[in-house]
């Protein structure tokens, strides 16, 4: 149960993780990246079903 779970999950959990580490290190960096379209990918992504 767990293992499909996980396979229908990882990908898009990893997506929010790696999208937030990145908006982090952008701040911590004063890097100017494209926040709103970062954030604007990753709400589309979660908002399908999986």
């Amino acid at each position: 149960m767990f293992t499909r779970f996980r396979h229908r999950r990882f990908d898009r959990a990893k997506t929010v993780v790696d999208s937030s580490t990145q908006l982090v290190q952008w701040m911590i960096d004063g890097h100017r990246g494209d926040v709103a379209e970062v954030i604007q990918r990753v709400a589309h992504m979660v908002k399908v079903p999986a």
